[in-house]
């Protein structure tokens, strides 16, 4: 079975999910909130998911930026495509006002340490499985905290 995402506009939503409800093989299996308004309201509400993250300790390494950026790649994170390049991630979070930033080449090297799809991510650096959920954890507790209204 694949799974698909499928971004729909808030009108249509109920429409999408009660056909899909009478398709036998078919299921919702997660329900998306309406995070954004426009790419400014994305990016405050990033920086503050990020400075939330900091306080609380959760960005322990400057590597850990890189789950988020491979989170967006993947379309985790509603209202943000993926990134051209580490470069365009590093700039858009420094124009958005998050620092200190890692080094593009810090991102890159972190990025091609991660194998699968999230939440299922494997990584190829690091057999500590603590360490493994952690950096899974990034990434849920920066969804959390940009859905906290």
């Amino acid at each position: 079975m694949k799974e698909i995402t499928l971004r729909v506009p808030d009108e249509l939503a109920q429409l999408i999910e009660e056909w899909a409800e009478h398709i036998p093989e078919m299921e919702v299996v997660k329900r998306g909130h309406s995070l954004y308004h426009d790419d400014e309201d994305i990016g405050k509400k990033l920086a503050a998911a990020i400075d939330k993250l900091k306080q609380e300790g959760v960005l322990l390494h400057i590597y850990d930026y890189t789950w988020i950026m491979v989170a967006i790649a993947e379309g985790v994170i509603e209202g943000l495509g993926a990134f051209r390049s580490a470069q365009t991630f590093k700039d858009y979070l420094e124009r958005i006002g998050v620092c200190p930033l890692p080094s593009r080449s810090t991102l890159n090297t972190f990025s091609n340490r991660v194998d699968g799809y999230y939440p299922d991510w494997e990584f190829t650096d690091v057999e500590d499985e603590y360490e493994c959920l952690r950096r899974k954890d990034v990434v849920n507790r920066l969804l959390e905290a940009l859905y906290d209204d």
